[in-house]
């Protein structure tokens, strides 16, 4: 797909409302996708299209993580910062919330556990680095709230 080039950097723009629209716009592509495309593609060389997309909603959902906070307490420009990183990080799981409640029965088990460990590694991530404070909190609730509400059926072995 040729949109999905122009993201492979969107971790390092600056302006939160160029993220915002672009995420937008790759997760409206992770809706769109079909499961049969994706599964083509699997057997080709490259990665398919579900996958890069994922790849760079994850790059982006732990960028600069570690570095924030190592430079968590040096100035109140930091605070600003973190306010604006942690505000896309909430749409982003806010995405990640809609892709699963339009597309979770028809993925197969591989991109269901890649969002799953995107998800974890993250909390991991924030735990790790210390970002526990209240800046952190509605991101952390957002994705506790949505992997609780995993279910497995046992019947069909699905997850829902």
């Amino acid at each position: 797909m040729v949109i999905i080039p122009l993201f492979a950097n969107l971790e390092t723009e600056k302006d939160p409302v160029i993220q915002d629209r672009s995420f937008n716009l790759l997760f409206d592509v992770a809706k769109a996708v079909s499961t049969a495309d994706a599964l083509a593609e699997e057997l080709s060389e490259s990665p398919d299209i579900l996958t890069q997309v994922l790849g760079i909603v994850e790059r982006v959902l732990n960028s600069n993580v570690q570095n924030m906070a190592k430079n968590k307490e040096s100035s109140q420009r930091l605070t600003e910062v973190l306010a604006e990183y942690l505000s896309n990080r909430e749409i982003i799981v806010c995405g990640i919330n809609d892709v699963i409640d339009e597309r979770w029965e028809a993925w197969p088990a591989k991109y269901v556990i890649m969002l799953i460990d995107m998800l974890a590694n993250h909390l991991v991530l924030q735990y790790e680095c210390g970002l526990c404070d209240s800046l952190g909190s509605d991101v952390r609730e957002r994705i506790f709230t949505l992997l609780l509400c995993l279910t497995a059926d046992p019947i069909t072995g699905r997850l829902g």
